[in-house]
């Protein structure tokens, strides 16, 4: 019988797809490898490892959460649940102690972005530590925070929420004056006295002061071991951070010092600047546009506070409401001579000071101070590409610059060594903007060694031939004269032509 074909069809392949998709990736034949198969690695939190240096500014809560301070990076939420010190974790309260507010430390951060951060700076950015330790640092610490897991992340997350939900629900203290200058006035008794200072509105305002809220050139009262009204004169001029207050209805005492500084600053206490809130007056800082507030993180500060409100009210009740100074024993400043006396006694470094007096050139008093206390966004970290190097130099050689071979892959993350010694060395021997190498004057300096003059770091400089440079051997290569056609390829009775340098 006749047999019609009328269609014929392949059966469709069955495949069994896979659950996780496979990544291929592509190979060079540079290589000398097969194409293979990947499986892909599960996505986690990643980290960019650069090692920097803070101290801590201030501790929010008993618990643990409290805020670091970099001049270059601002401030970073930290808590002491990720804190080391000399290589170990401690119970909280132990580690609170043994690292105490304005301990230098190191640490790790890392960057979290969203819109619940507009209430920290407009670029909406909140930098974490995720790693803080001090002394000898922590045996494999980058293995650690790569091992972080769902329990970890959700850890500091929650740290987050928390910072957060205190600015929301405003209970940290408002500054309403930041290092605004001002004048002793008197003394109530041993421990309350009375700051004059000029208010944004150019009118006077009376500013009360307790004895734990002053710090002469950096130390208190008790570390200097002595009494609060022979330290600190009437009539010498002071900064002070002042909150408002009300002590009772009808009292012109308005505002609460909350530090007092006579002489160098120390770098605690200092307020943190946050969007909005009601204000502060700081004519000495730059702050940017629009409304900010300067604030006091410590949430224990509030009731201290109110408890030195409680005693000048106390006070004022047995003198019937009438402020009556104390002047017994009072030390009192009434000309220049007194001042520079008064310096002499209580500045450890007075005399230095005085003999670098002239060679320094005196501060603009009318400049105002760079504000770091705020939370911003990370640097971006510049990698120089090869035409930015300098010619002659050695694009890829270990520590040569931040960003070069000083960065390894490690895992998920970027390991930098920027606080190596030899990356240190070494991108400072960079820094030289021009292509043109200095020739070196030697006069005075020791055989063998060579003076730190911003040269660039090569060893082919034609000017460092007579210390030891490198010296390349100039490639000659000789070549015959072509046979012409007329000496039918027999005829090399001609000198050689010129010598030619072969370039490569």
């Amino acid at each position: 019988d006749d047999v019609t074909l009328v269609c014929m069809k392949r059966p469709a392949p069955i495949i069994s797809l896979p659950s996780d998709d496979i990544e291929c990736v592509e190979i060079l034949d540079s290589d000398e490898e097969f194409p293979v198969c990947v499986k892909p690695v599960e996505k986690v939190d990643t980290v960019t490892v650069e090692e920097k240096k803070g101290y801590v500014k201030e501790y929010i809560e008993t618990e643990g959460l409290g805020v670091l301070h970099s001049d270059e990076h601002g401030l970073v939420l930290f808590h002491l649940s990720n804190v080391w010190i000399n290589g170990e974790q401690l119970e909280k309260r132990e580690a609170k102690t043994r690292l105490p507010v304005g301990s230098n430390v190191l640490y790790y951060e890392k960057a979290f972005e969203g819109p619940d951060y507009k209430v920290l700076c407009e670029a909406e950015v909140i930098c974490q530590a995720v790693a803080v330790w001090t002394g000898e640092r922590p045996k494999h610490l980058l293995k650690q925070i790569d091992e972080f897991g769902e329990e970890d992340w959700a850890r500091l997350e929650e740290h987050r929420r928390t910072f957060l939900l205190y600015i929301r629900g405003e209970v940290f203290t408002p500054a309403a004056f930041v290092r605004l200058r001002g004048r002793v006035h008197g003394y109530l008794n041993g421990e309350l006295g009375l700051i004059e200072v000029m208010d944004e509105n150019n009118k006077e305002q009376n500013v009360f002061f307790h004895v734990n809220d002053v710090r002469i050139y950096r130390k208190t009262i008790r570390e200097h071991r002595t009494f609060l009204h022979q330290a600190l004169p009437v009539g010498l001029h002071v900064f002070v951070d002042a909150r408002r207050c009300h002590v009772f209805q009808g009292c012109e005492i308005k505002y609460q010092a909350i530090a007092v500084f006579a002489g160098t600053w120390p770098k605690v206490p200092y307020p943190t600047l946050l969007p909005g809130g009601p204000g502060s007056y700081a004519p000495k800082h730059e702050i940017p546009d629009g409304t900010h507030t300067f604030y006091y993180l410590e949430l224990q500060l509030e009731s201290l506070q109110q408890k030195k409100v409680a005693q000048l009210k106390s006070f004022l009740e047995a003198n019937q409401e009438n402020l009556r100074f104390e002047w017994r024993g009072v030390a009192t400043i009434n000309s220049k001579i007194d001042v520079e006396q008064w310096k002499a006694t209580w500045d450890p470094y007075y005399h230095q000071k005085q003999q670098r007096a002239n060679n320094r050139p005196r501060r603009d008093p009318h400049e105002k101070i760079h504000t770091t206390h705020t939370f911003k966004a990370p640097l971006i970290r510049h990698f120089k590409t090869k035409e930015e190097f300098d010619p002659g130099s050695l694009v890829g050689q270990p520590g040569s610059t931040q960003g070069s071979m000083s960065e390894h892959s490690f895992g998920s993350m970027n390991v930098s060594r920027t606080s190596s010694r030899l990356s240190q060395y070494s991108d400072q021997s960079w820094k030289s903007d021009d292509s043109k190498v200095r020739t070196p004057s030697l006069a005075g300096s020791l055989p063998g060694r060579i003076s730190n003059l911003g040269l660039t770091r090569t060893w082919y400089n034609p000017s460092m031939f007579s210390m030891g440079g490198l010296r390349l051997k100039t490639e000659i290569k000789d070549e015959p004269v072509m046979p012409d056609e007329s000496s039918n390829g027999t005829d090399f009775s001609q000198p050689p032509l010129a010598k030619r340098i072969k370039m490569e």
